[in-house]
């Protein structure tokens, strides 16, 4: 029994600590996304059987863990490892239907965002634009939230600045570089402006 103590000890650890570390700490951020590793219509293997996501599976291992550890003892060890297991499995499926496929259906509509609809906002430097280095710009999207991107200026837009465009100062968006995710701006022309 104590072999099985401790694999359900493992697996409860592992099962919600692993998940915790990524989301305090980006933990996986820096392993090639394995916090993000699928074999969904996304991963390469569409209309598969058997969709696959990392952080489904830590918490269908945390669920296995923490029944095994709960039931151990109680009942016959068969009985543990049936209810534990399909309450993983349950679990893992009841998380990517009602919380990883809606997720990732947003993060599609926002990177699919149309770019272009930046052009003619207004925001402030939060990081200076030099010659040297882009800057960054914080505005805010459709829902009234701030959000910020990187930004550049024209050749001529610096030389007005002596090319150095200050943080604070209050921009315009008059173009869009898609690939590259940045804006180009331009000092607003004055408050009348601003206020339209």
């Amino acid at each position: 029994m104590e072999k099985f103590d401790i694999l359900f000890q493992t697996c409860l650890i592992l099962g919600f600590a692993l998940p915790c570390l990524n989301l305090i700490a980006g933990f996986f951020d820096g392993l090639d996304g394995v916090s993000d590793l699928n074999f969904d219509g996304d991963g390469g293997l569409a209309n598969t059987f058997f969709s696959f996501n990392f952080m489904c599976f830590m918490l269908a291992v945390g669920i296995f863990g923490i029944l095994g550890k709960v039931l151990l003892g109680q009942i016959s060890l068969v009985l543990v490892f049936l209810i534990a297991t399909g309450s993983g499995i349950f679990g893992y499926f009841a998380m990517y239907r009602w919380v990883f496929l809606p997720l990732s259906r947003n993060r599609k509509e926002v990177e699919s965002h149309d770019f272009q609809d930046l052009i003619g906002k207004y925001g402030t430097l939060i990081l200076q634009i030099t010659e040297e280095h882009c800057g960054t710009i914080q505005t805010t999207d459709s829902t009234g939230a701030a959000i910020t991107y990187m930004a550049s200026a024209t050749e001529e837009e610096l030389q007005k600045h002596n090319y150095c465009m200050p943080l604070g100062m209050e921009v315009k968006i008059v173009g869009v570089l898609e690939e590259k995710r940045c804006c180009y701006v331009e000092e607003i022309g004055g408050k009348e402006e601003w206020l339209v």
